[in-house]
């Protein structure tokens, strides 16, 4: 069986060090990195046009303020996607704002299943993330 990987996307080089640090802490090794969401939607959908087997991710956690094209705009363009090759994919919207406006956009797409607040600690990640980790 095939790891599947978490795709991380954050244009904050910063965020994205430290996330995929504290991963990395809690077990979750092979973590993607796009920088928005046109690289993250050009990687989506080259695993959706390449034969089964590829490593298509258990989880992706979502930055929603990117430049070019941020979370929901991304999120917005992979319906299709999750319909399909996504449809066990989870997505987690990754904030530093506890926005209702954000969480009422978020509820629009049902594979959303919570947000990640930037900062969280080690044990707030564990128990957010913990249950996507594959047995090896």
């Amino acid at each position: 069986m095939m790891k599947s990987p978490i795709l991380l996307v954050d244009d904050s080089e910063i965020d994205r060090y430290i996330l995929k640090r504290q991963l990395k802490t809690i077990g979750f090794t092979d973590v993607i990195e796009k920088l928005d969401g046109i690289e993250a939607l050009d990687y989506l959908k080259h695993l959706a046009a390449t034969p089964a087997g590829k490593q298509v991710p258990l989880l992706i956690i979502l930055d929603v303020n990117m430049p070019r094209m941020g979370g929901f705009e991304l999120l917005a363009n992979t319906v299709p996607l999750f319909e399909e090759v996504l449809k066990d994919t989870t997505v987690m919207i990754y904030s530093g704002s506890e926005s209702e406006l954000e969480k009422q956009q978020a509820a629009a797409y049902p594979w959303v299943k919570g947000f990640l607040p930037k900062g969280a600690t080690p044990e707030q990640l564990e128990n957010l993330v913990g249950h996507f980790r594959v047995p090896s």
